[in-house]
């Protein structure tokens, strides 16, 4: 830049020398040609400190954006849109893509950063919650330098991506259980000194139950996550800005016309939505491509439906990005969690899965003492006996 500069200047120079030269309105109004000399390298100097005043001006920080959402609700497709239009998702120390084992499911990947999958998981299990009871309670609390390494792991992860985006432009992350891990991504805007937006992928909860898990558990369960996922953003203060799973495979350019304005609206910086060039047909994932799901079937739960029905209208006619205001009041409609039942039968299922588990460790137990040819009895601490621990029994 400086050699261009130079370059220019140079080039100024001679072509008003060649002009006093030839008379006319320099040569009247500097007669000697030092004075010519001296009012050039005036304008010069004005010319650069005007140059490095536009150059120094300080480019607004721009609005980063969580992408939320049920798991099977389109988070993948979201942050690969978001991505293709010019958003940040990774640096050289965060490079890992987590795939499934059976990566035919998923060949593209889930554009979901391994640190942050694995500081999510690992606050969860020190919770003491595994497998899908996302929502029994908590089995454990974390120690107070758990939760503060936990807190740094993040806080890393975000800082080292900040360092990765240049000015003018925002980064983008899937963070897929951020609504049960929220305790250690708190403060984020405090820290970095700028804005955050959720975008949150929804989709219908008869397609999001066809390919998870156990039917009616996991449609309790998408209603319990989404109302999670409202409540973290409302809140911490983030604006919302709801994706059609479903729209955007049937009618992509309106939905991804309609994300982008609302994520100008917010503030993030750098994005283009028309270098969205594709969204991948393999990603529905789902037998019911035919069937109307806006409207669920009535035998589904009240809750479900009612949610789901506001979700649609609000994604339909109201504001594309949502304050914290509207979400609380959408929420203050649609919030019966206290009475659905659905944590009880969690920690009735927790339970369950305990149980299994230990029953699962003593009979591999058992089949290992038999390989080796031992005749010792397994005994539990319910029925522990007080008596010479060096005595042989068989296995019953």
């Amino acid at each position: 830049m400086e050699c261009e500069n130079k370059a220019r200047i140079r080039v100024w120079k001679e072509v008003k020398v060649r002009h006093w030269m030839m008379g006319g309105k320099l040569r009247q109004r500097f007669p000697l040609k030092k004075d010519l000399e001296r009012w050039m390298e005036l304008q010069t100097v004005k010319a650069l400190d005007k140059f490095k005043a536009k150059q120094s001006k300080e480019i607004p920080k721009s609005t980063n954006i969580f992408v939320l959402g049920v798991p099977r609700s389109g988070t993948s497709m979201v942050t690969h849109v978001i991505k293709q239009a010019g958003a940040i998702w990774k640096s050289k120390s965060l490079e890992g893509l987590r795939m499934e084992k059976k990566k035919h499911k998923n060949p593209k990947g889930f554009w979901e950063l391994d640190r942050v999958y694995r500081a999510n998981w690992r606050y969860l299990h020190l919770k003491g919650i595994y497998g899908k009871n996302y929502f029994a309670s908590p089995r454990f609390s974390i120690g107070v330098s758990e939760l503060k390494a936990l807190t740094k792991e993040t806080s890393d992860i975000l800082q080292t991506l900040q360092k990765s985006t240049p000015k003018g432009r925002c980064w983008v992350i899937k963070n897929l259980r951020m609504e049960m891990s929220s305790e250690i991504w708190r403060d984020i805007e405090t820290n970095l000194g700028c804005k955050m937006a959720l975008v949150v992928a929804i989709r219908s909860p008869v397609e999001v139950s066809d390919s998870t898990w156990d039917y009616w558990k996991s449609i309790l369960f998408w209603k319990h996550c989404m109302l999670k996922i409202l409540e973290v953003g409302s809140e911490n203060g983030y604006s919302i800005i709801l994706v059609s799973h479903r729209h955007l495979l049937t009618d992509t350019q309106a939905e991804v016309k309609r994300l982008f304005k609302g994520l100008k609206e917010l503030g993030a910086l750098g994005l283009d939505g028309s270098l969205v060039t594709c969204v991948h047909p393999t990603l529905w994932r789902c037998r019911f491509e035919s069937c109307n799901l806006e409207d669920l079937p009535n035998h589904f739960p009240h809750g479900v439906r009612s949610l789901w029905s506001g979700l649609v209208s609000l994604h339909r006619a109201g504001p594309i990005a949502l304050t914290p205001t509207n979400v609380k009041e959408f929420m203050g409609r649609v919030d019966d969690r206290h009475t659905d039942g659905y944590i009880e039968d969690m920690k009735r299922l927790s339970r369950a899965v305990e149980k299994q588990n230990r029953q699962k460790a003593i009979r591999r137990v058992r089949k290992y003492l038999v390989g080796l040819g031992n005749t010792v009895k397994i005994i539990t601490h319910q029925h522990f006996i007080n008596t010479n621990p060096m005595c042989t029994c068989r296995l019953t």
